[in-house]
């Protein structure tokens, strides 16, 4: 049974006191449970909505790449790549960089992708793409702007999630000595 703010604080006090007979320690913990088990799923849903957002920026990298390619002007080209992927329990908005190598027994061309060092903070340093033609050092930037920004909220419900489950262990080791209480009381 789950009840709402003002049942609670009205047990507050000594106005409460008599009140407070009506709470047992099951419905305590059945609603600490609950908002515990609620508070981590809606910290995910706002996880994976950053994840869209995020990949919205990475389409837009995508989408210059692609007109890039259209214009056939081989001097443009980058071999820089982005990917968002969310991966225990957090995302990652990565940079890597294509490498193509021909394979002599096959005589085919093989794409191998080497991930980018991103380093401390929360966005890559743009010299790691100083060598990029002028149109994808601007993209990454701003792919980059949006990335940051993200990357903060997903540090900070992390932050909150790590910050939850201290909470719910102080409060299992309370509820396990109200229990002790409650017994003693009953002897």
């Amino acid at each position: 049974m789950n009840r709402d703010s003002e049942f609670y604080k009205g047990l507050i006090g000594l106005a409460g006191k008599d009140r407070r007979m009506q709470l047992s320690l099951d419905e305590a913990i059945e609603d600490h449970d609950n908002f515990i088990s609620s508070t981590m799923s809606e910290i995910d849903r706002q996880i994976f909505l950053l994840g869209a957002l995020a990949s919205k920026h990475s389409d837009c990298f995508w989408a210059a790449c692609d007109s890039v390619k259209e214009d056939k002007d081989k001097e443009n080209y980058t071999y820089i790549g982005t990917r968002v992927r969310h991966h225990n329990g957090s995302l990652q908005m990565e940079w890597f960089k294509n490498n193509i190598v021909l394979v002599k027994k096959t005589g085919k061309k093989q794409t191998f992708s080497g991930h980018l060092a991103k380093g401390k903070g929360f966005r890559y340093p743009s010299d790691l793409f100083k060598k990029e033609p002028k149109w994808a050092r601007e993209t990454i930037r701003q792919v980059e702007d949006g990335y940051e920004n993200i990357r903060k909220r997903v540090a900070l419900l992390s932050n909150i999630k790590r910050d939850l489950k201290t909470y719910n262990s102080l409060a299992k080791k309370d509820f396990a000595l109200s229990a002790g209480v409650s017994q003693d009381d009953e002897t």
